[in-house]
């Protein structure tokens, strides 16, 4: 299963912010650090397909510890005034840092994050980057 977070655009070579409440299988219960095995995250350059990926522009790997990304309690904007996007909050917050993959302007990038669990089948939580090109060069 598989959710889609909308487009976000950023300047080349900054960094995102990636906010999601991720839920488990058909009960829509949020997913706990102790349901999950791991984190990663590969950002693809789906430039040329806008949706398939084909290039893998960095495979960043697990993102330890879990705790760091991953809540068992849901985080609103009382909890962090950058999350704006509704009032029920989010439970998986990563910051990446795009000064290698996002450093062109005019691309879109799939960030593809698949939390592997203990006893339910792999998650995958989706976002597109849509870099914006700075205008001093």
């Amino acid at each position: 299963m598989a959710d889609y977070i909308p487009t976000k655009d950023v300047y080349e070579g900054e960094g995102v912010t990636n906010f999601a409440r991720v839920t488990v299988g058909s009960t829509g219960l949020d997913l706990l650090n102790a349901q999950t095995t791991s984190i990663t995250l590969n950002v693809y350059d789906i430039s040329s397909s806008n949706t398939t990926p084909t290039t893998v522009v960095d495979a960043v790997g697990a993102l330890t510890p879990l705790t760091t990304y991953l809540f068992d309690t849901l985080k609103t904007t009382t909890d962090d005034a950058a999350y704006t996007r509704d009032d029920d909050g989010y439970n998986f917050k990563h910051t990446y840092d795009g000064t290698t993959s996002l450093d062109e302007g005019g691309k879109l990038f799939l960030m593809e994050y698949k939390f592997v669990l203990i006893s339910l089948p792999d998650k995958f939580v989706y976002f597109r980057v849509k870099t914006l090109s700075a205008w001093s060069q």
